[in-house]
Protein backbone atom coordinates (compact mmCIF):
# COMPACT_ATOMS: atom_id res chain seq x y z
CA UNK A 1 0.00 0.00 0.00
CA UNK A 2 2.76 2.45 0.85
CA UNK A 3 3.90 2.43 -2.79
CA UNK A 4 0.37 3.17 -4.04
CA UNK A 5 -0.46 6.07 -1.72
CA UNK A 6 1.19 8.76 -3.88
CA UNK A 7 -0.79 7.44 -6.87
CA UNK A 8 -4.04 7.48 -4.89
CA UNK A 9 -3.41 11.04 -3.69
CA UNK A 10 -2.59 12.16 -7.23
CA UNK A 11 -5.64 10.46 -8.69
CA UNK A 12 -7.97 12.08 -6.16
CA UNK A 13 -7.09 15.46 -7.67
CA UNK A 14 -8.10 14.24 -11.13
CA UNK A 15 -11.20 12.11 -10.55
CA UNK A 16 -14.68 12.37 -9.09
CA UNK A 17 -14.70 8.77 -7.82
CA UNK A 18 -12.00 6.28 -6.95
CA UNK A 19 -12.77 2.59 -6.46
CA UNK A 20 -10.39 0.68 -4.19
CA UNK A 21 -10.37 -3.08 -3.83
CA UNK A 22 -8.07 -5.95 -3.03
CA UNK A 23 -5.74 -5.94 -0.05
CA UNK A 24 -5.45 -2.17 -0.31
CA UNK A 25 -9.11 -1.73 0.57
CA UNK A 26 -8.81 -3.44 3.95
CA UNK A 27 -6.40 -0.79 5.21
CA UNK A 28 -8.99 1.86 4.33
CA UNK A 29 -11.81 -0.21 5.84
CA UNK A 30 -9.82 -0.55 9.07
CA UNK A 31 -9.20 3.23 8.97
CA UNK A 32 -12.99 3.64 9.06
CA UNK A 33 -13.07 1.66 12.32
CA UNK A 34 -14.56 -1.49 10.80
CA UNK A 35 -13.15 -4.84 11.99
CA UNK A 36 -11.17 -6.66 9.27
CA UNK A 37 -10.29 -9.89 11.11
CA UNK A 38 -7.08 -11.38 9.71
CA UNK A 39 -7.39 -9.60 6.35
CA UNK A 40 -4.33 -8.09 4.71
CA UNK A 41 -3.74 -4.66 6.27
CA UNK A 42 -0.72 -2.40 6.33
CA UNK A 43 -1.14 -1.18 9.92
CA UNK A 44 1.51 1.52 9.54
CA UNK A 45 -0.65 3.10 6.83
CA UNK A 46 -4.00 3.19 8.65
CA UNK A 47 -3.53 6.82 9.75
CA UNK A 48 -2.55 7.80 6.20
CA UNK A 49 -5.65 6.05 4.89
CA UNK A 50 -7.74 8.09 7.36
CA UNK A 51 -6.11 11.27 6.03
CA UNK A 52 -6.89 10.27 2.44
CA UNK A 53 -10.53 9.52 3.34
CA UNK A 54 -10.80 12.91 5.06
CA UNK A 55 -9.16 14.68 2.10
CA UNK A 56 -11.59 13.03 -0.31
CA UNK A 57 -14.55 14.05 1.83
CA UNK A 58 -13.33 17.66 2.16
CA UNK A 59 -12.83 17.95 -1.62
CA UNK A 60 -16.10 16.33 -2.71
CA UNK A 61 -14.45 13.16 -3.97
CA UNK A 62 -15.94 9.69 -3.58
CA UNK A 63 -13.84 6.74 -2.52
CA UNK A 64 -15.77 3.55 -3.19
CA UNK A 65 -14.78 0.70 -0.89
CA UNK A 66 -16.19 -2.82 -0.72
CA UNK A 67 -19.29 -3.09 1.45
CA UNK A 68 -19.01 -6.86 1.84
CA UNK A 69 -16.27 -9.44 1.45
CA UNK A 70 -16.04 -13.15 0.77
CA UNK A 71 -13.73 -14.53 3.45
CA UNK A 72 -12.02 -17.72 4.45
CA UNK A 73 -10.06 -19.03 7.41
CA UNK A 74 -7.07 -19.99 5.27
CA UNK A 75 -5.85 -18.99 1.84
CA UNK A 76 -7.15 -21.53 -0.70
CA UNK A 77 -4.57 -23.53 -2.64
CA UNK A 78 -7.07 -24.65 -5.26
CA UNK A 79 -10.75 -24.35 -6.16
CA UNK A 80 -12.81 -22.97 -3.29
CA UNK A 81 -15.81 -24.82 -1.89
CA UNK A 82 -18.54 -22.39 -0.79
CA UNK A 83 -18.77 -24.21 2.55
CA UNK A 84 -15.26 -22.95 3.30
CA UNK A 85 -16.23 -19.29 2.84
CA UNK A 86 -18.42 -16.76 4.55
CA UNK A 87 -19.52 -13.31 3.39
CA UNK A 88 -19.26 -10.49 5.91
CA UNK A 89 -20.82 -7.04 5.67
CA UNK A 90 -18.18 -4.34 6.00
CA UNK A 91 -20.04 -1.71 7.97
CA UNK A 92 -20.08 -0.33 11.48
CA UNK A 93 -22.50 -3.04 12.64
CA UNK A 94 -20.44 -5.89 11.22
CA UNK A 95 -17.01 -6.43 9.80
CA UNK A 96 -14.82 -9.48 9.37
CA UNK A 97 -14.71 -11.76 12.41
CA UNK A 98 -11.42 -12.73 14.02
CA UNK A 99 -9.93 -15.82 12.39
CA UNK A 100 -11.30 -14.90 8.95
CA UNK A 101 -9.53 -13.10 6.09
CA UNK A 102 -11.09 -11.18 3.23
CA UNK A 103 -10.23 -12.63 -0.19
CA UNK A 104 -12.70 -11.07 -2.63
CA UNK A 105 -15.52 -8.57 -2.86
CA UNK A 106 -18.99 -9.80 -2.08
CA UNK A 107 -22.17 -9.52 -4.18
CA UNK A 108 -23.22 -6.17 -2.66
CA UNK A 109 -19.81 -4.73 -3.57
CA UNK A 110 -20.08 -6.04 -7.14
CA UNK A 111 -23.38 -4.18 -7.52
CA UNK A 112 -21.98 -1.03 -5.89
CA UNK A 113 -18.93 -1.00 -8.18
CA UNK A 114 -21.01 -1.71 -11.30
CA UNK A 115 -23.24 1.24 -10.47
CA UNK A 116 -20.23 3.49 -9.82
CA UNK A 117 -18.74 2.54 -13.20
CA UNK A 118 -21.93 3.35 -15.14
CA UNK A 119 -21.27 7.09 -14.97
CA UNK A 120 -17.52 6.87 -15.60
CA UNK A 121 -16.09 8.42 -18.74
CA UNK A 122 -12.64 6.87 -18.17
CA UNK A 123 -11.51 3.88 -16.15
CA UNK A 124 -7.96 3.27 -14.95
CA UNK A 125 -7.31 -0.23 -13.64
CA UNK A 126 -4.27 -1.22 -11.60
CA UNK A 127 -3.43 -4.82 -10.91
CA UNK A 128 -0.43 -7.05 -11.33
CA UNK A 129 1.80 -4.16 -12.49
CA UNK A 130 -0.27 -2.84 -15.38
CA UNK A 131 -2.61 0.04 -16.10
CA UNK A 132 -5.41 0.16 -18.66
CA UNK A 133 -6.72 3.58 -19.70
Amino acid sequence: MSTKLPVIKGLLNQVDSLILGGGLAFTFIKAKGIPVGNSLVEDSMVDTAKEILEYANEHGKTIVLPVDAVCGTSFPSGPVDKKDTKTFDLDSSGGVEDGWSGFDIGPKSVELICNALKSASKVVFNGKDFFIV
